[in-house]
This record gives C-alpha cells, structure tokens and sequence, in this order.
C-alpha cells in the first residue's frame, strides 16, 4: 500500500514518488491476503506492504495468516514503513492456525504509538510450529498501551520479538514468546534495545 501526498519520510528510501501522505484503515476495515484451506496444495498467503508519511489504523486489521496442514505454505509476511504509525482497537496478524510456525511483521517508523491492539505472530494450536518474527525498529519512540506483542506458540519453541528505540514505554501491555506448554517447547527470544530509557507500567 503506497500513498502519495506531503511530508517526507524519514526512515525509508522512497521510491516512484518524492513525497509521503498519509494511509488509514478505520471503520472495521480489513486487507486480508491470508492462503486459501485445503490439504497440501493451499494457495500461499500474500505479503502486505505499507509504505507512507503516516500510517492510521482504527478498529481495523491486517491479516496474512496460514491455516494449511504440515505440507501447505506458511504464514506471510506484514511490513510498515512510515514516519509515524497509530494502531488503535486494531490487528495485525501473521499466525498459523495448524501445523505452521508464526510469520513475520516487521515496522521500520520513526515512532510507533499503539492502544488496545493486538500485533501476532503466532504459532500453532496443534502439530510442530515455532512462533514467528516481530520486528520493531523506531528513530524516535515506541509507545504500547494496553496492547499485547505476541510471537508465541502452544506446541514448539517460542518465537522473537525484537523492539528498539531510543525511548520504549509499555502501559498494561504484553510481549509474549512462550513456548509450547502441551509438548514442553521452550521460550523464544525477546530483545529490547534503547539508548535512553524503558519504562514498563502495571
């Protein structure tokens, strides 16, 4: 998803167009490039890619999950690259529903403010799937209220989430790598990475 208008963008090398507007999903919006069910010859899920100067979600989601068997395409993949982006009563999902590991988000802004929203890469409810990749890289801020980050998986070994920024502030929030209590997986990776400060409240 590409969006033209004014403001430039900090954190992104653009390309075809010279300045960046602004991209928003509200209103109980979906893009959804999930894979289609079936057994082994699944269509794959899409790649969903938002590039702009700011980016707006309001009770709205973006989904590329898999729900294949063993043998069907794994869970896509979820990027954002904008200045600014502001997530509120939203989701952001990158799961496996079967035997899969979780997908992969990935945000390159220069702040990231989230409220009441979920962002998942999970892995599976049943079979061998680790939990996937969330990446979080801001120049500026990264601000979670009430919003739960979850890479985690019930049956195989927890998954990364990786969040850097010079300040990083989580309000009742979660980030969740756990491993698969049903088969005894172990726990993934969570990397938390600021030149200035953490806080994490209640």
């Amino acid at each position: 998803v590409l969006a033209n208008g004014s403001g430039q963008g900090v954190t992104f090398a653009q390309t075809g167009f010279a300045t960046s507007g602004t991209i928003s999903i509200s209103q109980g919006s979906t893009i959804d490039v999930t894979g289609l069910l079936g057994s082994g010859s699944e269509q794959a899920p899409g790649k969903v890619v938002i590039r702009g100067g700011q980016f707006v979600m309001d009770a709205s989601s973006i989904r590329a999950n898999a729900y294949s068997d063993a043998f069907g395409p794994p869970p896509g993949t979820i990027e954002v690259t904008v200045d600014h982006a502001l997530l509120e009563h939203s989701v952001i999902r990158a799961s496996a529903g079967t035997a899969h590991h979780g997908g992969n988000i990935m945000f390159n802004v220069d702040t990231l403010s989230a409220t009441n929203s979920f962002i998942l890469a999970n892995g599976v409810s049943r079979g061998d799937g680790s939990g996937g990749t969330v990446e979080i890289q801001a120049g500026t801020r990264i601000d979670l209220v009430a919003t739960e980050v979850n890479a985690g998986t019930l049956t195989a070994q927890g998954g990364t989430i990786t969040m850097a920024s010079p300040l990083i502030s989580m309000n009742g929030s979660a980030v969740n790598v756990s491993g698969g209590g049903l088969d005894g997986g172990p726990g993934g990776t969570i990397n938390l990475a600021a030149t200035q400060s953490v806080n994490l409240i209640n």
